[in-house]
């Protein structure tokens, strides 16, 4: 018998007593020798088999995160590290919760634990008071949504987040907010109204351009009717194209209109109380609420004394409703409450100058449609 047949029968007989000693256990004796102690290349051979066996379970979890549109932050996530960890300690029999489960008791058990989670959170209110933060977006059915945070120097906390339509609704929304909290303990309402703003900037931007063309306009009215009789412009306007020695001519004409100018008196006259409020308001120093009722009462006043004499008088009617309307929708109560609480309104110096008609100024306190809106100002939000 050759060696090589030699070598195959006593590695046939090793095999069969590694299975033996495999079905009738090893000797602790055993364990302890030397003969029984992994060696290197064992170890490296084990390392690689846990190295595969734990890139297994990382492909089932990349797989469960893609299949599900979880974001991969979640593997930051302080909870999903606990999960994972309370998964390895739990019974090898373990399985998932039942969609039945997690949607109810599991739900509803996790809301009371966040609940006594936030209470020391929440006590804070009481003490050192909160503010209310909304935002606005749209999700992907178009409908608008308003998220709403109390938030103070403790932390943060997310109430909720509904759907709304329309200006009234969003309010309730935000008022509901505060109900909630107990009024108060709310310091301020912050609500993101980039939107609003741009779209009013928009509107302010195009009032404000027209009136300073106006005014330059009129400044240079010497110099217009100037240059009108000067004998250059009458051979520029003679030698040119037809449709520029008519629009010449036109030209000229208008300049000599006295009645032009009187109508460009008129329009800044009726635009630059809303000119000089929007100014204010854009200035972006200060608080404005407790000026804002002052200033539209103002500009009402110094437009409807623009108007008694010009030529849209009959129009002031209109104008009028065109102004006060949109104010009908912001919070005039509200308005109300701070100019009354404004002390420069109680200043002597104040008190003396004549309002816009005519009208004399009185204390804030004394004004009986000061007082009814800030009473129900008190009324609607305390």
């Amino acid at each position: 018998m050759s060696s090589s047949d030699d070598q195959q029968n006593r590695a046939i007989e090793d095999q069969k007593m590694v299975e033996d000693a495999e079905e009738k256990g090893i000797s602790p004796s055993l364990t302890s020798s030397n003969s029984m102690k992994a060696s290197p290349n064992e170890k490296i051979i084990a390392d690689l088999f846990r190295m595969m066996k734990r890139h297994s379970v990382d492909l089932l979890i990349e797989k469960a995160l893609c299949a599900n549109g979880v974001p991969f932050n979640v593997l930051r996530s302080p909870n999903f590290i606990s999960m994972v960890r309370g998964i390895n300690c739990a019974s090898k029999d373990y399985k998932l919760p039942s969609y039945d489960k997690a949607r109810t008791t599991l739900l509803d058990e996790c809301k009371r634990d966040l609940e006594k989670y936030l209470v020391p959170l929440k006590d804070t209110w009481f003490i050192n008071g909160v503010s209310i933060i909304s935002d606005e977006w749209t999700n992907i059915k178009h409908k608008p949504i308003i998220n709403v945070i109390a938030s103070n120097s403790q932390g943060s906390v997310f109430l909720y987040a509904e759907t709304f339509e329309g200006i009234e609704k969003k309010e309730k929304k935000k008022l509901k907010s505060i109900d909630k909290i107990v009024p108060s303990n709310v310091l301020q309402v912050i609500s993101d109204n980039a939107a609003n703003y741009k779209a009013a900037g928009k509107e302010i931007e195009k009032i404000v351009s027209h009136h300073n063309l106006l005014r330059r306009v009129k400044k240079c009215w010497e110099s217009l009717a100037t240059t009108v009789v000067l004998m250059a412009w009458n051979e520029w306007v003679r030698n040119n194209e037809v449709g520029v020695k008519n629009l010449g001519e036109e030209l000229a004409v208008t300049i000599r209109d006295d009645q032009f100018w009187e109508k460009i008196d008129n329009i800044l006259a009726i635009t630059k109380p809303i000119y000089y409020l929007m100014n204010k308001f854009s200035d972006g120093e200060g608080p404005k609420m407790g000026d804002i009722y002052e200033m539209m009462d103002c500009m009402l006043g110094e437009i409807t004394n623009a108007m008694k004499n010009s030529y849209h008088v009959a129009d002031h009617h209109k104008v009028q409703e065109i102004l006060v309307s949109p104010s009908e929708k912001m919070n005039v109560p509200m308005h109300c409450l701070g100019f009354s609480f404004n002390p420069h309104f109680y200043d002597a110096n104040y008190l003396r100058m004549e309002a816009p008609c005519g009208i004399p100024r009185c204390l804030p306190d004394q004004d009986l449609e000061v007082v009814k809106g800030g009473n129900d100002s008190l009324g609607k939000n305390w």
